[in-house]
């Protein structure tokens, strides 16, 4: 509630520096509104949780203006930013590292010093959503057959609303639209940036979620899997968010950052050994 009411009122261009009249009248015009339909109450809940969510919001925002500038008085002008976009070659990725291990989300651009987590990662060819992708829309096996069903329904015992499902209906659903980006990717030929997606979305926030590990090697971070797989089956380049970096990798920045750099990497390697 707190959040539809600060985003009726404060939209993303705040994160330029613009719009702060437009925000105050539409925040007037909403809770004007508010007061008039449900009453003082409800609206003084809803203030209530507004402020809440703007804590949070400054509290993110902070985090973010401390990582890029703590980043950048560390390591100079070419240090990675939060949830900046950076293009992968998903075929040369071979392993999988994700959250807690490395919490790429939330600590998105942050710099490793330490021994990266090898001892975590695990083959690409053994992390489920990305095989029963491969299963289904290389080998034409169905989403339950490929076993995404049985998995999901556990996932949702556990994490209700998990991925935006509830029951069987939510994960059809689900799959359908997944399977209707797979055909729209497949004829355009590229995977869309999240600005072309969303486009007052912040950087390359909530795309697919890349690690940067040792001397550049790419590790996939368990984000944006299907997207991932889509890249991966129709051989495409990912505009992807970056997630944590090892300290050796920082010279291999620039390289990433060059979608050009990424469409030279063009390979022919087989996949199918991922749906072994």
């Amino acid at each position: 509630m707190g959040e539809r009411l600060w985003r009726a009122a404060h939209t993303r261009s705040l994160w330029r520096g613009r719009g702060e009249k437009l925000a105050l009248k539409r925040l007037i015009n909403k809770s004007q509104k508010i007061l008039n339909e449900e009453g003082f109450f409800s609206l003084l809940i809803k203030v209530i949780m507004t402020l809440v969510y703007i804590i949070k919001e400054f509290r993110y925002r902070s985090r973010i203006f401390w990582i890029d500038f703590n980043n950048k008085i560390h390591y100079g002008s070419s240090a990675p930013k939060y949830a900046e976009r950076i293009w992968i070659y998903p075929r040369n990725i071979k392993m999988v590292i994700t959250s807690p291990v490395l919490n790429g989300r939330r600590d998105s651009g942050e710099v490793i010093k330490d021994n990266w987590p090898l001892e975590h990662a695990i083959p690409l060819s053994k992390f489920p959503k990305i095989k029963f992708s491969i299963d289904h829309w290389t080998n034409n096996i169905s989403w339950e057959e490929t076993g995404l069903f049985d998995f999901m329904y556990e996932l949702i015992d556990k994490i209700p609303g998990a991925d935006g499902c509830y029951d069987k209906k939510d994960i059809i659903c689900r799959y359908e639209k997944l399977d209707e980006i797979f055909k729209q990717i497949k004829e355009e030929g590229r995977l869309r940036t999240m600005e072309e997606i969303y486009p007052n979305n912040f950087r390359e926030l909530g795309g697919v979620l890349i690690h940067v590990g040792p001397y550049g090697e790419p590790f996939f971070g368990g984000g944006g899997c299907h997207r991932f797989a889509i890249a991966y089956i129709l051989n495409l380049p990912i505009p992807a968010q970056i997630g944590c970096v090892h300290v050796s990798a920082l010279p291999y920045l620039d390289a990433l950052r060059c979608e050009k750099e990424c469409m030279n990497d063009r390979s022919d390697i087989n996949y199918s050994h991922v749906s072994s």
